[in-house]
């Protein structure tokens, strides 16, 4: 299982220093910001329901907490976020008022993941200035979102923030994974129903009759699914044409299509090695149709970036990389050239 997990928040609020704490157990005193932003990819055991253990190789995202960064490259860094984990510095209360921005920018970009929050910084409790007006306000801004109060000098909070973070995320993996198997199962309920009417085909009002189990909604989007795939069609001679199930008329009727299929034969060991990459929820036709598309590189270990433009992405990468060697002032120069 690969994962796609990044760290938001505004400068200093100690995002880098939690990471270091949680995967290297080091803690810095000196405070180095960080230029451009940074990966960091590790492999955790996660448990899952019973006595199930998954793998789960993550990268964690970390992303300067400058405004600027954040207006240039928020596209490609929080494509195909997973998971987010928002930290705020419990001695200035305006980083915790703008977490709001920075998951603003991410649910539009990777849409509704789980999040995290961590009040940082707790060994300073002593000029907290985070008081019980700005937490009923994160509240009513995030009422599902965990807080964790953490310390990355101390250590205070770190392990249970991160893992409870990676366990949230795996789950809303997995149940995507278990969505799209169920829709799956479904799909073929249809095409076997209709298939088996031959060419009578069925209309729309005999699948909701058929299947009266179901929401109306979910067959009419499983199939204007199916028609995109040419696995139905709107007429007997299998047309390429496509209205949507919702602004169709209940006598409108599908057809099964006879979609082209190939035999491969393939070894024992080559069979092992492609089930090996086979991710939750996937066919082996989508395996293979995913390993022709891109070879392994980052872009698939961080997450969905299959889509993401590559000469966008190539740029990104390079600033990742050049981001420790770059002196505030050539970031600056970067940052300007990025809006160009």
């Amino acid at each position: 299982m690969q994962l796609k997990i990044v760290l938001v928040g505004e400068r200093r609020v100690g995002k880098t220093s939690l990471l270091e704490r949680y995967l290297k157990n080091h803690f810095a005193e000196a405070y180095t910001g960080t230029l451009g932003g940074r990966v960091y990819p590790t492999d955790l055991e996660v448990g899952l329901e019973g006595e199930d253990i998954a793998l789960a190789h993550i990268a964690f995202f970390d992303l300067m907490g400058e405004h600027s960064v954040r207006q240039v490259f928020a596209e490609p860094f929080f494509f195909g976020t997973q998971g987010v984990l928002a930290v705020c510095d419990v001695e200035r209360p305006d980083t915790l008022h703008l977490i709001k921005d920075w998951m603003d920018v991410m649910t539009k970009i990777a849409g509704p993941v789980p999040v995290g929050i961590a009040f940082n910084k707790i060994d300073r409790a002593d000029s907290m200035a985070i008081g019980p007006g700005e937490t009923a306000w994160l509240r009513k801004e995030f009422p599902a979102a965990p807080m964790f109060l953490t310390s990355a000098r101390t250590g205070q909070g770190v392990e249970d923030a991160f893992s409870t973070i990676v366990s949230l995320t795996v789950d809303a993996v997995l149940g995507k994974g278990r969505a799209s198997r169920t829709g799956r199962l479904f799909r073929q309920r249809i095409l076997l129903f209709i298939a088996g009417r031959g060419s009578l085909g069925s209309s729309k009002a005999e699948l909701f009759s058929e299947f009266k189990a179901i929401l109306p909604a979910q067959i009419m989007e499983e199939l204007d699914n199916l028609v995109r795939l040419e696995a139905l069609a709107l007429d007997p001679s299998g047309t390429k044409t496509f209205v949507k199930a919702a602004e169709a008329h209940g006598t409108t009727r599908y057809w099964h299509t006879q979609m082209p299929v190939k035999t491969v034969t393939l070894s024992e060991d080559a069979y092992a090695a492609l089930a090996a990459l086979k991710r939750e929820g996937e066919s082996f036709s989508e395996v293979v149709r995913r390993l022709a598309r891109t070879g392994r590189s980052l872009l698939e270990f961080a997450g969905a970036w299959k889509d993401f433009p590559s000469e966008k992405m190539d740029r990104y990468l390079a600033f990742l990389e050049a981001g420790d060697r770059l002196s505030r002032a050539k970031l600056a120069r970067e940052l300007r050239r990025g809006r160009k």
